[in-house]
């Protein structure tokens, strides 16, 4: 479903306790988003015309004047905490599943990454959400690009968009008797449905909406066993993601079903929860100044 920004003009309201930046000591500070979008500008710079035009872009964002670009570190983690703090009230005291879907038709070789159409992709899942069986399930995420690639060019590179879903009002056991079927091992892909227990939810939040894309190496360790390690993407990759992502809103890659945003909230709207207000405990966390990014 298409979304527009809701904040153009003015801040995200995010609610302190569900703060994923205070919430997770891991998590991107504002220094580090700031340190790499001038990387990213350094590299862009020297690119060609779309590149430099990009970087003019970024150089120009700044508080209160943000430029809302999904390339934009330091715009995509403000909206990151503003939707961590969306989603972690709706499905908190909820049994919830962490899912990842890989479409394989979705795939493009490298140089063809702008042919990639978020909304389809969005429309596409949201059809297979609307089969007999999932219609109820309630389900937010977002969809993340790698550029995968194999050490022993078992497999020709390739950027692969895939999905990182939370997932709540259905069972495992059912939302896999209708997705599994309709997703296809292959060579590349060997795993193109995962799903596990949420145990600790404001992580599982983050890790479904990532600030940034990466490489992604395949291999096979000493055991014989199929292995993948995440790196940062090559200047040249970096450059083709950089392009794309600046053609598309932040939010173009945000995926809800059964879920609504009512002007800066969202709001569940399945009947069949009986959670259709933001609503829960707050986690605790060390301070929060007002009006910080």
């Amino acid at each position: 479903m298409a979304m527009r920004i809701f904040f153009l003009h003015d801040y995200p309201v995010i609610k302190s306790g569900y703060d994923l930046a205070k919430l997770l000591p891991e998590i991107e500070t504002l220094a580090e988003a700031k340190k790499a979008k001038a990387k990213l500008i350094r590299r862009l710079s020297k690119g060609n015309r779309k590149s430099r035009r990009l970087a003019k872009k970024l150089r120009r964002c700044k508080k209160r004047h943000r430029c809302w670009s999904d390339m934009c570190q330091v715009c995509k983690r403000l909206f990151g905490r503003w939707y961590g703090a969306q989603v972690i009230p709706l499905f908190e005291g909820q049994d919830i599943l962490l899912v990842t879907l890989v479409p394989e038709k979705n795939s493009r070789p490298p140089g063809e990454l702008n042919l990639l159409e978020p909304l389809k992709m969005k429309g596409a899942l949201s059809k297979k959400f609307a089969l007999p069986g999932l219609e109820k399930a309630i389900v937010i995420g977002g969809i993340d690009i790698s550029f995968n690639v194999h050490s022993d060019n078992a497999w020709t590179p390739r950027w692969q968009p895939h999905f990182h879903l939370i997932v709540a009002g259905i069972s495992k056991k059912d939302l896999w008797a209708v997705l599994r079927p309709r997703y296809k091992k292959s060579i590349e892909i060997p795993r193109p449905t995962h799903s596990k227990s949420v145990t600790d939810l404001p992580e599982a939040v983050s890790y479904t909406f990532k600030s940034f894309f990466c490489r992604r190496v395949s291999y096979i360790d000493e055991n014989g066993e199929k292995q993948a390690r995440s790196v940062s993407l090559k200047v040249h990759e970096m450059e083709e993601a950089a392009v794309f992502g600046d053609t598309i809103k932040i939010t173009d890659r945000l995926f809800l079903r059964n879920v609504r945003h009512y002007g800066k909230r969202l709001v569940i709207t399945s009947k069949n929860s009986s959670r259709n207000t933001a609503q829960g405990r707050k986690y605790r966390f060390r301070g929060h100044k007002k009006g910080k990014e």
